[in-house]
C-alpha cells in the first residue's frame, strides 16, 4: 500500500476500534434488536453524505487539562478520515460539548447529542463519574 492509504486505513482501523468500544459499552440484554437499531439510527444520522458523530469532553473546568488533548486528536483523526474519502463513502461530521468537568452536565450534553442532534455515536467520557453519569441517558436512547 501506499503511504497515504497505509495511514489512512490504520486511522479507519482506529476510529472503528473506538466505535465498536463506545457500541459495546451501550449493550444491554437485547443486543440483536439494539444493533438493528443503530444500523437504522447511523444510516439517518447526518445529512445525505454526512454521518455525526458527538465528541463530548471537558473543554473547560478541573478535567480540562487532561480532556482538551482528546478532543484534538479525535477532531484529527476525523479530518485525516474525511481527507481520505470518508467513512463508508460518507464525511464525519463532529458535534462537540463541553462537559465542562460536571458530571451532571455531561448526561445533559449526552441527551442533546443523541435527541437534537441525532449523532451515531458519543466518543467521550474520560471519568469514570463522566460514564457512570452518561450511561443511563445512553441506554434510554438505545
Amino acid at each position: 500500500m501506499k503511504r497515504l492509504e497505509w495511514k489512512a486505513f490504520k486511522l479507519l482501523v482506529l476510529f472503528l476500534c473506538a466505535l465498536i468500544f463506545v457500541l459495546s459499552g451501550c449493550a444491554a440484554s437485547s443486543a440483536v434488536d439494539e444493533v438493528k437499531e443503530k444500523k437504522k439510527e447511523t444510516s439517518t444520522s447526518g445529512t445525505g453524505d454526512t454521518v455525526k458523530v458527538g465528541i463530548l469532553h471537558s473543554l473547560s473546568g478541573t478535567m480540562a487539562i487532561s480532556e482538551v488533548s482528546l478532543r484534538d486528536a479525535e477532531l484529527m483523526a476525523i479530518e485525516e478520515i474525511n481527507e481520505s474519502g470518508g467513512l463508508l463513502g460518507k464525511k464525519i461530521e463532529p458535534v462537540i460539548e463541553d462537559g465542562a468537568s460536571d458530571w451532571p452536565t455531561f448526561a445533559e450534553k449526552a441527551k442533546k447529542l443523541l435527541q437534537k442532534d441525532k449523532v451515531a455515536a458519543i466518543f467521550g467520557g474520560w471519568t469514570s463519574a463522566s460514564r457512570k453519569a452518561m450511561l443511563p441517558v445512553v441506554e434510554q436512547n438505545n
